[in-house]
């Protein structure tokens, strides 16, 4: 109880990010930068120029030029003291499609970038197969989310890398200005998500994310509430405070709420996993394992990024996004394998692994949400499941849930932002594997096989009959072991912009 009061006090008097939380670190900017990285700016003040070509297309270069533009994917050429970068983005024009611009920006920017270049005009060329808008904002995400890297601990100047601080969009036809502030916003709530998930969970406790969630909803209009200490179990959320109890920072269960549908109209409900670091508990993850876990709270940065973005764009419609926080730590107080709790569903729960402890945080989140709420649809997002990796790769989420429509419109905001999602099962078998003898569920299946289904599976046992309902596993896109595309080694930020475009889907 002192401690929360702590906390209360702290959010109603002190900065969001205080010194003592920046570890003494010198920092250009603070973290996680909720203004994001490059800003847009006017046509003609830029240092560069990124021109796209083809094979066909790049008769103005020189003979030695085109040799090297088809040898390195790109080349320089100079006007004065301008440059302009020519980048190869296919053969035939006619042919060009959204993934060769993504691959074209992507590499013009660490060219750029490379170059110590701090600001670029991108001019978008007439594609028969994209209209001037959509290609416009596929390189603006492009350009805007390579432009990436965290490095808020890097106090050394020459370590430091360059980053683009100005960005434009031109069409190559009329020179006019393709800025979009849609996608503008969509990638800094991503570089938001990727700033929280990629910040080190000796920072990024379950209280710094509260306070972070706080400070974006007085920014925003959001409405902000918090269930913490004492309070945790008296809410019966008993399977959360299981998973944080033995740990220095407590658990808690954050909602940010934007009522931008009026009163009386459904309610979007969204859940993030927020598990700031995850030791595995008892069942103790080994080397090789346990250092990237101040990751496994990328679905709670996903879904807080998310939030801040739907208010920033008013969409119309009541969403609310809950954060489901807590550490999972080793110690005399942390919770046991084969522990029985009771959900706050009521359902009781057998704990068949510490280290399958998203789900448990997430199905109080779930409930708690449905019976406040009463949302008629529902997206929880987690960093939930290796076996999920071994499925799809690095690359694409596994997409569950119980309503066709409702999955085929989350897919399809998924790839609108270049954020995939691929469609898993929740076969009746996955189910059945967890119907316990001394309790009513198992927390896991009887094996490793199939363990993001039945994990989905566990997830679904909290959701009420009636409510549409998906469960993204981003434990591959949402943590990155290496760099690819515009996509960052570490945390990503994938899921934000996902749930933004969801929620502006009026259907849905």
């Amino acid at each position: 109880e002192l401690l929360l009061s702590s906390v209360v006090l702290r959010l109603q008097s002190a900065e969001p990010f205080s010194k003592q939380q920046h570890q003494g670190m010198a920092a250009a900017a603070q973290f996680p930068r909720l203004s994001g990285i490059c800003r847009m700016v006017a046509a003609g003040s830029t240092e560069s120029k990124v021109q796209f070509v083809t094979s066909q297309g790049a008769g103005a270069l020189s003979a030695l030029q085109l040799a090297d533009l088809l040898s390195r994917k790109i080349t320089t050429t100079y006007e004065g003291d301008k440059r302009t970068v020519h980048v190869l983005v296919g053969n035939d024009q006619a042919r060009l499609y959204e993934n060769d611009l993504r691959a074209s920006t992507h590499r013009a920017v660490k060219f750029l970038r490379e170059c110590k270049v701090k600001s670029a005009e991108f001019v978008i060329p007439e594609l028969p197969a994209i209209p001037a808008a959509r290609a416009a904002a596929v390189v603006q995400q492009a350009a805007l989310l390579t432009n990436y890297a965290f490095t808020k601990y890097i106090t050394r100047a020459d370590k430091a890398p360059v980053l683009l601080e100005g960005l434009s969009v031109l069409s190559g036809g009329d020179s006019q200005q393709l800025h979009d502030p849609t996608v503008e916003t969509l990638c800094t709530a991503t570089i938001l998500a990727r700033d929280l998930a990629n910040e080190r969970a000796d920072v990024a406790h379950p209280e710094f994310i509260q306070t972070v969630a706080h400070h974006v909803a007085k920014e925003t209009g959001l409405a902000f509430s918090v269930i913490a200490g004492a309070d945790v179990e008296r809410e019966q959320l008993n399977l959360l405070a299981a998973v944080g109890q033995g740990a220095r920072w407590g658990p808690r269960l954050v909602s940010l709420e934007h009522r931008g549908g009026g009163e009386g109209a459904p309610w979007l409900m969204l859940v993030g996993k927020g598990i700031t670091f995850d030791t595995g508990g008892l069942n103790l993850k080994p080397t090789g394992g346990i250092e990237s876990m101040h990751l496994d709270m990328g679905g709670a940065a996903a879904t807080l990024a998310a939030m801040r973005a739907i208010a920033q764009l008013r969409i119309p419609r009541n969403v609310v996004g809950f954060l489901a926080l807590a550490e999972n730590a080793i110690g005399p107080m942390a919770y046991k394998p084969h522990t029985i709790v009771k959900s706050h569903k009521g359902l009781t729960v057998r704990v068949n692994n510490t280290d399958a402890e998203g789900r448990l945080a997430l199905a109080d989140a779930l409930s708690y949400g449905q019976a406040k709420y009463n949302p008629s649809h529902i997206v929880d997002i987690a960093t939930l499941t290796g076996a999920c990796v071994v499925a799809l790769g690095e690359h694409a989420a596994g997409l569950f849930g119980n309503d066709d429509a409702f999955t085929t419109a989350i897919k399809s905001a998924g790839s609108a932002v270049h954020e995939r999602v691929w469609p898993m099962p929740i076969l009746p078998e996955h189910a059945d594997e967890l119907r316990g003898q001394m309790a009513d569920l198992h927390s896991t299946g009887e094996g490793r096989s199939g363990g993001a289904c039945t994990a989905a599976a566990f997830l679904r046992e909290f959701v009420d009959s009636g409510r549409a309902w998906a469960h993204l596993d981003i434990a591959g896109p949402g943590m990155y072991s290496k760099a690819s595309g515009h996509f960052p080694a570490g945390g990503t930020g994938f899921g934000a912009q996902l749930l933004v475009t969801l929620a502006a889907q009026p259907s849905t």
